[in-house]
């Protein structure tokens, strides 16, 4: 889903009733962390893979290299908000977190609507989960 180009899109989706399904119960929706270790110099995740762990979020990795190097951290979430909510204390405590990493979630249709909700570059504008 993601890559490491940096193409400018509109964002102005905020996903809150869509965390819902049809008969209101929650749906759940796959969140995909890539890092790229090329932006931050000797770039540490291991307290990022300990707060998935701590969580008990079953995770999956894969790497590999488009115009840079990448590493995709994939998991599904019952409860997208306090994943977020996780994820973004971590990116707080740790700016090496932030700075080299972009955080997406599926939308409503999957990854066709998807949600941009962290980008190391500055200019991306993000996208929001909130509760109704």
């Amino acid at each position: 889903m993601l890559t490491s180009s940096k193409t400018a899109l509109p964002r102005t989706r905020i996903l809150r009733t869509r965390l819902k399904g049809v008969s209101g119960t929650e749906v759940d929706r796959k969140f995909q962390v890539q890092f790229q270790p090329e932006l931050v110099q000797g770039l540490d995740l291991s307290a990022f893979e300990l707060a998935l762990v701590s969580a008990k979020i079953d995770y999956s990795v894969s790497n590999g290299k488009d115009d840079v190097a990448f590493i995709n951290y994939e998991f599904i979430s019952k409860n997208p908000i306090e994943s977020w909510s996780l994820i973004e204390s971590l990116m707080n405590e740790n700016q090496d977190i932030r700075k080299s990493s972009i955080v997406c979630c599926e939308g409503s249709k999957g990854w066709d609507n998807y949600l941009l909700l962290s980008h190391f570059d500055r200019n991306e504008e993000l996208d929001e989960i909130k509760n109704h």
